[in-house]
């Protein structure tokens, strides 16, 4: 049976290539995530030109959206689906007018929490982070270094704490942006705890 996986912001870039490989040379069953329709069927037909045959269907999905988020996790769960991963991919550039932090930070979050009961044992949790994270925690004291490479963090701890760098973040590299990845990736280790059952990286 055909493994099934759920990549956000995956009408461009890394995530429609990522979609791409894994319907083309890995046999996937893949749900492309889209923010917009219109830019989510473009990509799903380019696929399907090149494999006719390639399991490939849209989700529509804002990942800065509660009710968007809800609405995809409804829509997949009501087609029986279960997942076998879940690629966080969907995220906003340096130079960019979105809530940095809102997209790149708490997106993958609230997608996590949305679909992790439509994940199977055994299955995966992929959060798309970059070297801005590194860039950014290497520039902070020793205290936040280790908060933010702690394996124990807590989830609500670190939101919070997100939260205060953010009011204070300057702009430029790594900025807000740095800070949204290193955020992400300290949610990585939260959840490599918290899902046993899964594996988060």
């Amino acid at each position: 049976m055909a493994k099934t996986v759920l990549v956000t912001g995956a009408n461009t870039g890394i995530g429609y290539a990522l979609c791409k490989l894994l319907a083309t040379e890995h046999g996937c069953s893949v749900l492309l995530g889209s923010r917009t329709k219109s830019k989510g069927e473009k990509a799903v037909a380019d696929i399907k030109k090149l494999a006719p045959n390639a399991s490939v269907e849209l989700v529509e999905i804002d990942v800065s959206s509660d009710e968007s988020v809800a609405a995809a996790a409804a829509a997949v769960k009501a087609k029986g689906v279960t997942l076998y991963g879940l690629v966080n991919n969907a995220g906003v550039g340096l130079n960019t007018n979105g809530d940095i932090i809102e997209t790149n930070f708490k997106g993958p979050i609230r997608v996590s929490e949305a679909f992790l009961e439509l994940i199977e044992d055994k299955g995966r949790i992929v959060n798309v982070s970059s070297g801005g994270a590194s860039s950014w925690v290497r520039q902070q004291d020793e205290a936040t270094k280790k908060f933010y490479s702690d394996p124990d963090i807590s989830k609500e701890a670190l939101v919070a704490d997100v939260a205060k760098q953010a009011a204070g973040a300057e702009g430029g590299w790594p900025g807000t942006y740095g800070l949204s990845k290193a955020g992400l990736t300290a949610y990585t280790l939260y959840q490599a705890k918290a899902y046993p059952h899964l594996t988060c990286v």
